[in-house]
């Protein structure tokens, strides 16, 4: 009877604790889980890919135990081409992915992505560096956060320069004549992207900003391509390609810097994303780096590209998958961006605030060079589909090999091209 008494005691008094926390757990356990995909292009095993799987991990973790985010990683291939829009016109597509300027159009004409806006604060939106957010704000609304930003410059090996007397270009004139001077027949004097890509586009916009070309008016409703501007950078290509110093039998693509690394070049256009593959794979290589050359008169310009996290508007969780977007790269807390553009990679941060917090390392090395003398001059990558993309290709493209067609021959078929295009285009630009 006592052993009973105890028992029943125990059971309603001083017991009661185990039972509390069973019961909680239950509980919790009862709560539906959302279960949401994030779709990537990093290979599974890199510093990129296992940098979202913690972060999601995080977020279910600390901020949201309801969401759980399954991350996928598609080869560059599928994600670049059709494997993320076939997935999204069976139904199938993810609730958070990636994307870049060259490709948002392709999501925003069926309205695929979600409208960031509402979840972002006016102190955060202040913090972005001017431009950041113009390649995925269309109509006023932002459908993506950027999280990255990468520059171009002219990197060039120190030691042929200082064989042959040189100096770094400054102009396109000086650069043009560096190339020929440096060129050798085991070594071109130049590299930059010469396939009909676009990434060719890509590379090709400072030569064209700086020489005051664009391809639409500022109000994306006209092309801009006919203009004295897209004349100047054109015949500028075309004396390039003429030149015999550019290389146009790249071993690898023409983003990879080990081109420059291995001594196939004297010269490389490239992007800022080249300066730890140089620490880490050619720390012994004396490589400087530059801006982009000017035409006379030209304002110095870079391109800014980089990757943005959006939310699929038509998923059945879009709020937590906007909520998550925002939260990884756009709250009060900066420690993902400090940690994506220091350790995870080096990319030049979007945000004021992440800058200053991590200023001793944008001081060492290259990064100062981009710091001190790109960093700023830069406009955002140019926000036009692949068909757009295409017009002005083919126009390089003629350029640099139908040296028989005139250069404005070339420049007002493109625009009448372009200009179509874009009075038949369904939605906003």
């Amino acid at each position: 009877m006592w052993l009973v008494s105890v028992c029943l005691a125990c059971g309603l008094t001083g017991c009661q604790d185990q039972p509390q926390t069973s019961d909680s757990n239950v509980i919790q356990s009862q709560v539906p889980v959302k279960e949401l995909t994030f779709w990537t292009f990093y290979n599974a095993d890199s510093p990129e890919q296992k940098f979202f799987s913690r972060i999601a991990q995080e977020y279910s973790d600390q901020v949201d135990h309801t969401v759980h985010i399954t991350m996928k990683s598609l080869s560059w291939s599928d994600y670049g081409t059709t494997g993320l829009i076939s997935a999204f016109a069976a139904g199938e597509g993810p609730d958070i992915f990636l994307v870049a300027p060259s490709n948002i159009l392709q999501y925003s004409k069926v309205n695929i992505l979600k409208d960031l806006t509402p979840y972002l604060s006016q102190d955060v939106l202040g913090d972005f560096l001017p431009h950041s957010l113009d390649a995925t704000t269309i109509d006023d609304k932002i459908y993506g956060i950027p999280y990255e930003q990468d520059l171009l410059g002219l990197f060039y090996d120190k030691d042929v320069f200082d064989a042959k007397g040189l100096t770094p270009p400054r102009t396109w004139d000086e650069l043009l004549s560096d190339a020929v001077a440096t060129k050798t027949d085991h070594r071109a004097g130049l590299t930059f992207d010469v396939g009909a890509t676009g990434f060719e586009v890509f590379m090709f916009s400072p030569f064209l900003w700086s020489a005051g070309g664009d391809v639409m008016t500022g109000n994306h409703k006209h092309s801009a391509l006919d203009s004295d501007g897209t004349r100047k950078a054109l015949e500028y290509y075309r004396s390039l390609m003429r030149s015999g110093a550019i290389n146009q039998k790249l071993s690898l693509d023409s983003g990879e810097i080990a081109i420059l690394g291995k001594e196939e070049t004297a010269m490389q256009i490239c992007g800022s994303w080249a300066i730890r593959t140089i620490e880490e794979q050619f720390p012994n290589k004396n490589i400087g780096v530059v801006p982009i050359p000017l035409p006379p008169g030209g304002k110095p310009t870079t391109v800014a590209g980089g990757w943005k996290i959006v939310a699929n508007a038509n998923s059945s969780y879009a709020e937590d998958a906007a909520k998550f977007a925002v939260w990884a790269f756009a709250n009060d807390d900066i420690k993902h961006s400090v940690e994506w553009g220091t350790q995870v990679k080096f990319a030049f941060p979007v945000r004021r605030s992440v800058l200053e917090k991590a200023k001793p390392i944008f001081e060492k090395g290259l990064r100062k060079e981009f710091v001190e003398r790109m960093l700023g001059t830069e406009r955002p990558e140019l926000r036009i589909t692949p068909q757009m993309a295409n017009i002005v290709a083919e126009m390089i493209q003629q350029a640099f090999y139908k040296t028989e067609m005139p250069i404005d021959q070339i420049v007002k078929t493109s625009n009448q091209k372009l200009e179509s295009y874009i009075n038949t285009y369904p939605s906003s630009l």
